[in-house]
């Protein structure tokens, strides 16, 4: 068996040093070449120093390692157990001593020691059982030596206060933890409005480098009462570099699941939030170059199930660079801007019940989603440069027409903007309208907005279905006065409206459009002015 460079290495290396064959351990291998010992182990991933007999492993056809004798000292030091896993026994002497710190052999066994502060590869290992205190000092610990890294193990165990990590640092729950806690105010510390079980250790100057993997964590013997506190069992703030990685968080009566604050260059992946009294995962205050991926929410008493916000509390600020991708959720996205706004935000691939665009947003991209409705509220501010493509709006839920008949709504107050929105290759129905827009005061604005290439096909009802609806509502008490204007409509289809624009506009460009089973007088009901048609087909 021809061997690779690495092997040729520490051939040559073993032979200048005078070793013979047998001392380095060279053996017959099945196509009648030779290896020796440590290319072997080199081979298996597994090299260093120290004793060990054993069996080395080979890589079979399935790609998985496949054991093969080995009779021989064997170098391990250096390494993990699932690197020394391609070890086999067969026609061996057993194992009867390891060299290795809180390592044991019993009855042939090499077995990981059990005791408090246990150190593999640098990596300490505790029970859950037994609790907060000890995981806090099981981290300490390892920051004081230089250790980076505490694995949480076991089943289920109680804590009652809160664990906080340093710079650099890495805490995994292991699959099948549950962490219970009934931990009130004097278990831990108010920062930023809130309370964590695990946070970073400096909210005052920021860590940087710090990760959260795995475990359950049940919140449900945590009240509400407790002076207003805003609880988020894991909360990060002023962290650079930070992972929330495979964690669920469920029954937080009060407030957050998932919490990052002014974290920068950061990621939630594969988290689960459920049953949480607002937001399930919140980025809050200056978030920038943060990305939520493959995250779910569900059973939220109150709030959204994802949302990005400004700080918490009074002063601060909102995000910058987020991207929302392939989440899943049976409450709304919320992306809320106000004390300087947020910019620069993208959902994609998300199948949600509303996506919210609220007060100060500048710079947005929708795309790829299966929603309900998406709602643009610009209450006292603006909303400008976004766009939608590609997807899907229809109800899903029972009660969707009593809330939002509507595939996009366009809201504003007093003083407000909503400007420069397009929308491409979407598609709704089975709603009234695919346009609700209510500007509800003469001072606030709604115009630039466009639509290229989407389709809209009404429900049933007796309400009146239109494309675009700008007139009052009999739920509503002030009806819709303010401006919209500049609406372009090009290249769409349109099945089974009653009318294509309902009330004023100031500016309406349709080109390229098929309408089926519409009245050509369907277009205009006396309330547009500036309007253009060009090449549009009647079905």
């Amino acid at each position: 068996m021809a061997t690779n460079t690495r092997d040729d290495d520490l051939s040559e290396s073993a032979d200048s040093a005078g070793e013979t064959e047998e001392s380095t351990g060279r053996t017959e291998t099945s196509d009648g070449g030779s290896v020796t010992r440590r290319a072997a182990m080199a081979l298996a991933g597994v090299t260093g120093a120290g004793l060990l007999a054993g069996g080395i492993g080979q890589v079979g056809a399935s790609g998985e390692p496949k054991p093969r004798r080995w009779n021989q000292d064997v170098d391990a030091r250096g390494h993990t157990l699932s690197e020394l896993g391609v070890l086999e026994m067969t026609d061996s002497e057993p194992i009867t001593d390891f060299a290795g710190e809180n390592l044991s052999v019993e009855d042939g066994v090499l077995n990981a020691g059990g005791n408090d502060g246990d150190v593999i590869n640098n990596v300490r290992y505790v029970d859950v059982a037994e609790g907060a205190v000890a995981v806090q000092k099981a981290v300490d610990t390892a920051d004081a030596e230089g250790h980076n890294k505490v694995v949480v193990y076991g089943d289920e165990g109680e804590w009652n206060r809160t664990v906080y990590l340093p710079s650099e640092f890495t805490l995994e729950i292991e699959d099948g933890v549950t962490i219970t806690s009934t931990m009130d105010e004097s278990d831990t510390e108010v920062f930023y409005g809130g309370a964590a079980l695990i946070t970073n250790d400096d909210h005052e100057n920021g860590n940087h480098d710090i990760t959260i993997r795995g475990g359950h964590i049940d919140f449900d013997g945590v009240g509400s009462d407790q002076d207003g506190i805003r609880w988020g069992p894991v909360w990060l703030h002023t962290v650079d570099n930070a992972l929330f990685d495979s964690i669920t968080v469920e029954n937080v009566d009060w407030r957050y699941g998932m919490v990052f604050t002014d974290c920068t260059r950061s990621k939630i992946v594969d988290c689960l939030a459920r049953n949480t009294g607002y937001d399930g995962i919140t980025l809050r205050g200056a978030c920038e170059h943060v990305d939520v991926v493959r995250c779910s929410t569900y059973d939220n008493v109150n709030g959204p199930g994802i949302q990005a916000a400004p700080s918490i509390g009074e002063g601060g600020t909102g995000g910058h660079h987020l991207t929302f991708t392939d989440c899943r959720m049976d409450e709304h996205l919320a992306i809320h801007g106000v004390r300087g706004g947020i910019t620069d935000v993208a959902v994609q691939g998300c199948s949600v019940r509303r996506i919210g665009i609220i007060q100060e947003v500048d710079g947005f991209r929708i795309s790829d989603c299966d929603v309900d409705t998406i709602a643009f509220s610009a209450f006292t501010g603006e909303i400008r440069n976004g766009r939608v493509d590609s997807c899907t709006m229809a109800p899903r839920y029972a009660d969707h027409d009593a809330q939002i008949p509507a595939a996009v709504v366009l809201w504003t107050w007093a003083d407000d903007l909503i400007e420069n929105v397009s929308f491409s290759n979407c598609t709704a129905r089975n709603l009234d309208k695919f346009v609700e827009c209510r500007i509800l005061d003469e001072t606030s604005v709604v115009r630039h907005i466009d639509f290229s290439n989407c389709a809209f096909d009404v429900g049933d009802g007796d309400e009146p279905r239109a494309f675009i609806e700008h007139t009052r509502d009999d739920d509503w008490v002030v009806d819709s006065v303010g401006e919209l204007s500049n609406v372009r409509i090009r290249g769409c289809k349109i099945w089974n409206t009653d009318s294509i624009i309902q009330g004023a506009v100031d500016g309406v460009r349709i080109r390229l459009t098929e309408f089926h089973n519409v009245d050509e007088d369907a277009l205009d009901d006396g309330n547009i002015t500036d309007l253009e048609t060009h090449q549009n087909d009647w079905w």
